[in-house]
């Protein structure tokens, strides 16, 4: 169980501007309080599942305080399993999602904006999913060419795209697939499969050798 706490007491001390005085309000912004917190529960065998929770309090939009954002409530939660192979591959299957309660909220506000366009739209409730390979090279051990680490990055660009394929519309799929391996420590390959409502289809391919 993890808690994080901030509060900020910001005010200006002394803000005049033409016929306007300030000095007193609070900045804007900047919530007064923010909560997050979660609880992370693993076993053994290789399974977890963490839940998380994050509170805002208001947020004023202008140096006058007289418009602000409402304070909102975020709840996430992700599922994995982690497992390693032969003591060279690790393993991590992954599913989660964010905003489960499907709050409305602003994120990224326009601070004084003209005619009172201060909001940005954040995203409602998604979810997400995907696997993560890691080859780890042991001290003196055989080290991959970039050769094969390329092979085994097509073998894995079928696999992401075959589920691309699957996936129904109107739910897009993103998949990012990423192998990279420069060093002596081994490669990494992410095939990430991301689903949120009326969003695009994308497909992202990234392969790295050294």
């Amino acid at each position: 169980i993890w808690v994080s706490h901030a509060w900020h007491d910001f005010h200006y001390k002394d803000f005049k501007q033409v016929a306007n005085d300030f000095s007193g309000k609070r900045l804007p912004g900047v919530p007064e309080h923010t909560v997050s917190t979660g609880l992370d529960i693993s076993c053994k065998a290789g399974l977890y599942l963490d839940f998380t929770y994050n509170y805002s309090d208001p947020i004023y939009l202008n140096d006058a305080n007289t418009d602000h954002a409402s304070p909102f409530n975020l709840i996430g939660a992700r599922l994995g399993y982690r497992k390693v192979f032969h003591q060279h591959i690790k393993m991590e299957l992954f599913a989660g999602g964010d905003n489960l309660t499907d709050v409305r909220y602003s994120l990224g506000n326009d601070i004084n904006a003209a005619a009172g366009r201060y909001y940005n739209a954040a995203p409602g409730r998604n979810y997400y999913g995907g696997v993560s390979l890691q080859w780890v090279q042991t001290p003196g051990g055989y080290r991959a060419s970039a050769g094969r680490r390329r092979r085994v990055a097509v073998v894995f660009l079928g696999a992401a795209l075959t589920a691309l394929l699957w996936g129904a519309p109107p739910r897009a799929v993103a998949a990012d697939l990423s192998a990279v391996a420069p060093d002596a420590t081994g490669g990494q390959l992410n095939v990430v499969l991301d689903t949120q409502p009326n969003s695009a289809q994308a497909f992202t391919f990234n392969a790295g050798g050294g």
